[in-house]
């Protein structure tokens, strides 16, 4: 666009935010929207756009300036604007994800783990199994204890501590909600307990696989199924064999082969949301702070549905629900490969697979 054109919209704010949307650099220029530079006032930002000593970049990052200081004023309005045009602030269509990366064997001290980046939301789960005593009620049964932790350094989590108490509680639930999904997950099939056991009545495999959440940049729910999985995938444990005597078991290495957990069908999930009746796939944390609604359809690897993770938010209509089944089962492509193999269980350290998020 001619440079001469941008010192009309100087008294137009939202018109210079229009001006951004149509760049077709939207991508670039989104991300600059997006870093967080404030600019001065209103006064100050007209008259550096009328500088003739200003160059063309120049002009373009004042414009860059006044487009995320409205971001910050006016939230909503500055992503209805782009969501009208049929495209999302980071330049991201409304139903693409964001590109995807997992790494297996992160941790070397660990029995297993996994690393999952989508977009900035970064995972990184590790397990620990140990031999333990079986429960009463289930002697011949294993357990797996799931840990959520958002690291202190965690954006979000800084973030809703300068909002105040509403906003921590806000995020508190969510994550109690997401844990509870996470352990329902591990424990209701996708773990054979039966094959954590010992010796029934004397001794168990205790799985503990604790996530922690790097940084959270939205859709924390696909990244941290995906990291639970893949640590639980990768995790070998020793051959032994249990000693005489009562109380805590007493276990040696009966043999150095590893063997692997016996996993059932992975579940994947595919997070949506809705904003001002659009519906989005992979949401930002900009993003879901606006949301109407936010849920996940889970899905088996098959493509099979699974269930429905929703905490809260206003219903869902039919066609809706339907819509999203049809979008999650296309987006599966995408998430099956993220995932080891089962034949690959002597991979390298540090394997890693990644998508683009191309898509629906």
């Amino acid at each position: 666009m001619a440079c001469h054109f941008l010192p009309s919209l100087r008294h137009q704010p939202f018109a210079l935010l229009i001006w951004v949307s149509a760049c077709p650099a939207r991508r670039r220029v989104a991300r600059g929207v997006r870093s967080g530079r404030e600019s001065g006032d209103e006064l100050q930002t007209s008259h550096m756009l009328s500088d003739p000593v200003l160059d063309t970049a120049a002009r373009k990052d004042v414009i860059l300036n006044g487009a995320a200081a409205f971001q910050k004023v006016h939230p909503l309005q500055f992503h209805q604007a782009f969501l009208s045009r049929g495209v999302r602030s980071d330049g991201r269509g409304l139903l693409r994800a964001r590109h995807a990366l997992a790494n297996a064997r992160i941790i070397t001290s660990a029995d297993g783990s996994s690393m999952v980046k989508l977009g900035r939301t970064t995972v990184l789960a590790g397990v620990r199994a140990q031999p333990t005593l079986p429960s009463e009620t289930e002697p011949g049964l294993g357990r797996v204890v799931i840990v959520l932790e958002l690291a202190p350094t965690c954006t979000t989590l800084s973030s809703a501590a300068m909002r105040g108490s509403a906003a921590q509680h806000r995020l508190e639930r969510e994550q109690a909600a997401l844990c509870e999904l996470l352990q329902r997950t591990a424990s209701g099939g996708l773990v054979a307990l039966n094959e954590l056991c010992i010796e029934e009545g004397r001794a168990v495999w205790e799985c503990r696989c604790v996530l922690h959440v790097l940084e959270h940049d939205g859709n924390l729910t696909d990244a941290c199924l995906l990291a639970m999985t893949g640590a639980l995938a990768d995790t070998r444990l020793p051959t032994v064999q249990l000693g005489d005597g009562e109380g805590n078991p007493h276990v040696s290495v009966a043999s150095p082969a590893m063997v692997p957990l016996a996993l059932g069908l992975p579940i994947f999930g595919v997070t949506f949301g809705i904003l001002s009746g659009h519906l989005l796939v992979d949401p930002t944390a900009d993003e879901e702070a606006l949301l109407s609604t936010c849920f996940t359809v889970l899905l088996n690897a098959n493509g099979s549905f699974h269930g429905l993770h929703k905490p809260g938010g206003a219903p869902l209509a039919h066609d809706v629900l339907q819509q999203s089944l049809d979008i999650s089962q296309q987006q599966l492509a995408r998430l099956s490969p993220l995932l080891p193999s089962p034949a690959s269980g002597d991979g390298s350290a540090g394997e890693s697979r990644k998508h683009d998020g191309h898509g629906s």
